[in-house]
């Protein structure tokens, strides 16, 4: 039979909770932060091609885009996007802090960002003028308003 021991530290006046004041600070005047409430983006987004068509779009925290979805805020299909090869949930632009970002979800016909094949699942920052190329849909995306400016138009 072997039995086994446990080493215990001591109980010092720091270790013993029952020694330890439990005060909470007294703030007076006190105002809990509030957070201003997020302005939307305002992009304007060219479809070109046959449809050759601009859609406004406002991004709070994301836009998702492919064809025949419920779920879409940017369905493609009235443009011709199953002929082009967008898949159903094909790309999202996604929200972070004060930029923009486009994300490829896993699509069958891949997401480019200006000529570049893009990673699926990894975000890519947008900028104003950006071209997305969605299966073979091209797509220009335009900043109208920007948050942290008052507008981007003239």
């Amino acid at each position: 039979m072997v039995s086994h021991m446990i080493n215990k530290l001591p109980q010092t006046a720091e270790l013993d909770p029952s020694r330890v004041e439990r005060r909470m600070p007294v703030r007076t005047g006190y105002a809990p932060k509030m957070t201003p409430p997020q302005i939307p983006w305002r992009l304007l987004i060219h479809i070109t091609g046959e449809s050759h068509t601009t859609v406004g779009m406002e991004v709070k925290e994301k836009i998702l885009i492919g064809r025949a979805d419920a779920a879409l805020d940017l369905d493609l299909m009235p443009y011709g996007a199953a002929a082009q090869g967008v898949s159903r949930r094909h790309a999202q632009i996604v929200r972070d802090g004060e930029s923009l970002f486009v994300e490829d979800l896993n699509s069958t016909n891949h997401t480019l960002l200006n000529g570049y094949a893009i990673d699926p699942g990894r975000r890519y920052r947008l900028h104003d003028g950006d071209e997305l190329v969605l299966g073979l849909m091209r797509l220009v995306v335009r900043f109208v308003k920007s948050p942290s400016l008052p507008s981007l138009e003239n």
